[in-house]
């Protein structure tokens, strides 16, 4: 294993070194692995259940230094993709924190809109090296520092890399606030809407060093969440917010500046926030457009896609649909809020609002019988 930078590099021949080592050892003992799958669905978003990050006891009853964490993998982008997600201790499978064996070896499928958890338990003193190599993209590479205030690691294909995120959900006792928060938070619904999970606020510290962030959450200006937080290096804290609809103002003051932006509840059902430079977005979507010929006769379909005040034109081509074919676009590469223009044969367009937010999947646009135009977007 080389270092290249803030990362771990891991050779080829290392990872099958580690997976043929390891053989049933890895899942053996203390370094035991469960599984929770997360499947796409067209249902609403599900609770995940809070569990805090927990030291394990020795035989005497006493706390060690290992911790409980929780390792996901996501595939948001339209492909299913094999994989292969390896967990090496410091100094290879050789040497190992306490039992010289990696912790965790798996190859597995993930569908479009699928993620993965695995609960392990790892080393507090040590940073691990994660690999994860699907078959059709290069392998890539991260140095896990494992902190108790923190539930565990993140891992997010995309069709630039895999990103990763150390990550930790706080509500009031939050392990990473630096002020007192609300202990009725999140915001209870008013009853519009049914909703499984709260919407969230989510702030990602991309730095190589800590920062302290203050976040402040208003709806028709009343005060919903005023907290401040001492956010480690590549770290993402999660802030549920609410369960009501509206449209709400989200502050995030950090480094000696501030960053102020609009909220739309539900349509993002995460609003994140990257830092240091302050970007904004709504998570890694799939932005991916189906178009659909439900006719058994030819159409041709012409599509535009803006910024959400039409200002700037981000995407325009047209085909020709043969009766019952399908073809998929994917014409930008952000999530977020976009203007959809489409436009069949010589009829007039029509428009609508495109979020393309997690847990929203492709849009689907369909020319049925009578030529008129459907938009409809599933749930992931």
């Amino acid at each position: 294993m080389r270092r290249d930078g803030g990362r771990l590099r891991l050779t080829r021949r290392s990872l099958l070194a580690s997976v043929s080592g390891v053989g049933t050892a890895a899942v053996a003992g203390c370094n035991e692995s469960s599984e929770e799958r997360s499947t796409p669905t067209t249902g609403r978003r599900s609770e995940t259940t809070l569990v805090e990050p927990s030291r394990t006891t020795n035989a005497g009853g006493e706390a060690s230094s290992r911790l409980d964490q929780r390792l996901s993998v996501g595939n948001p982008t339209p492909d299913e993709t094999y994989l292969t997600v390896v967990v090496e201790a410091p100094g290879g499978a050789s040497d190992g924190p306490e039992t010289g064996e990696t912790p965790f070896v798996r190859s597995f499928d993930l569908f479009p809109g699928e993620r993965r958890h695995f609960d392990l338990t790892l080393d507090s003193a040590e940073a691990y090296g994660v690999v994860v190599e699907p078959a059709e993209s290069p392998r890539e590479t991260f140095e896990w520092s494992i902190d108790e205030r923190l539930d565990g690691l993140s891992v997010t294909l995309g069709p630039d890399g895999a990103s990763f995120w150390r990550t930790v959900r706080c509500r009031a006792d939050c392990s990473l606030s630096t002020s007192e928060t609300a202990a009725d938070s999140p915001l209870l619904g008013d009853g519009r809407g049914r909703w499984y999970a709260a919407a969230s606020v989510a702030v990602q510290n991309a730095a190589a060093a800590a920062t302290d962030v203050a976040v402040s959450v208003s709806l028709g200006g009343e005060t919903v969440l005023d907290a401040s937080y001492e956010l480690p290096e590549r770290t993402r804290v999660e802030l549920p917010v609410t369960f009501r609809s509206g449209a709400y103002s989200v502050g995030v003051e950090h480094g000696g500046g501030e960053t102020v932006t609009d909220w739309r509840v539900p349509e993002q059902p995460t609003l994140v926030v990257t830092l240091p430079a302050a970007t904004v977005g709504c998570g890694p979507a799939n932005s991916e457009l189906v178009l659909v010929n439900a006719d058994d006769v030819d159409h041709e379909m012409n599509v535009g896609v803006y910024s959400p005040d039409e200002d700037e034109q981000l995407f325009d081509a047209s085909t020709t649909l043969e009766p019952n074919d399908r073809r998929s676009v994917s014409p930008v590469s952000a999530s977020g809020q976009y203007r959809l223009r489409v436009a069949v044969d010589d009829g007039d367009p029509s428009w609508t609002d495109w979020w393309s937010c997690p847990p929203h999947g492709p849009l689907t646009v369909v020319v049925d019988a009578t030529g008129d135009v459907s938009v409809s977007s599933s749930r992931r």
